[in-house]
């Protein structure tokens, strides 16, 4: 599975993470950023830079394969740090998945530091099972993936209902949902779709099912308003009432229903037919 892009979106968007996965204090203000040194034509994962100068600044890279010279290389970016901030104390740290992906070469490993990030999100996941941080690496935590299936509306709606502010919650959930396309390859959109659904209360009440539902409504809606604002409104509706009951029917596996047919309904039928439809998806994924 991919991961460098997805770690560094993660830490991002919220850099003081880092110190959490390291049971350090965080500065207050801290920003992680990707960085080039010309002079090496290389390109380092991140720099953790604090506002506050009493704090490190510190090369960071993301490992997810055995490099057995990454401890030289991170030594080497650390000197070209130094020159960018002579004034300020800096350091390294390598966030290996895995253990056993650490080469261990003397003296680097002594200089710096190695986080080993499977161990690390375990142990938070016991004092803190619904950290917004454990939620997003269910996809990479979680080898069986039947119990995936069954945790994925739990996660996703722990990322969205976490204080984080929207757009960094909005990140995180493309970093989840990118990792839950990976580790089911073999399932349709709709299908991975339908796993957020599992597990929570009405699916119309909640933040997640409102998110699933505008899917059929953004195309109906968009097409619509092109042919004018008073016609495409109401076009537009029931386009996204076509859209979101086929929607639920491909997941369902059924024949969609036919065009007209559905245009021919009332608000009344349309709006039964669709909680009858939720209803047996829910019931199925339980």
């Amino acid at each position: 599975m991919q991961t460098d892009k997805e770690l560094f979106k993660v830490f991002q968007a919220v850099p003081q993470w880092l110190y959490l996965i390291r049971r350090q204090e965080a500065p207050t203000k801290v920003a992680l950023e990707s960085v080039t040194f010309k002079a090496l034509e290389k390109h380092c994962d991140g720099i953790l830079i604090p506002n506050d100068g009493q704090f490190a600044v510190q090369i960071v890279e993301f490992q997810g394969y055995h490099d057995p010279l990454i401890y030289a290389r991170i030594g080497i970016e650390m000197g070209m740090l130094q020159q960018l901030h002579p004034n300020r104390t800096v350091g390294g740290v390598i966030v290996f998945m895995d253990r056993s992906l650490d080469p261990q070469r003397r003296p680097w490993n002594a200089i710096i530091e190695a986080v080993y990030l499977v161990e690390v999100l375990k142990e938070l996941e016991e004092s803190q099972p619904n950290h917004p941080l454990v939620a997003v690496f269910q996809p990479l935590l979680i080898d069986d993936q039947e119990i995936l299936e069954q945790r994925a509306a739990v996660c996703y709606n722990c990322i969205r209902s976490s204080p984080l502010p929207d757009p960094i919650a909005t990140s995180l959930v493309d970093v989840f949902c990118s990792w839950m396309f990976q580790r089911f390859r073999d399932k349709s959109r709709q299908e991975i779709e339908a796993m957020f659904i599992q597990q929570l209360p009405e699916l119309r009440d909640t933040r997640v099912g409102q998110e699933l539902i505008a899917i059929g409504k953004q195309e109906g809606k968009a097409e619509g308003e092109a042919k004018g604002k008073a016609e495409g409104e109401a076009k537009g509706r029931l386009e996204s009432f076509v859209s979101l009951v086929h929607t639920l029917q491909n997941i369902l596996g059924e024949p969609l229903e036919n065009q007209l047919a559905l245009y021919a309904l009332d608000s009344s039928a349309q709006q039964k037919l669709v909680d009858e439809l939720q209803s047996r998806i829910k019931s199925r994924l339980r």
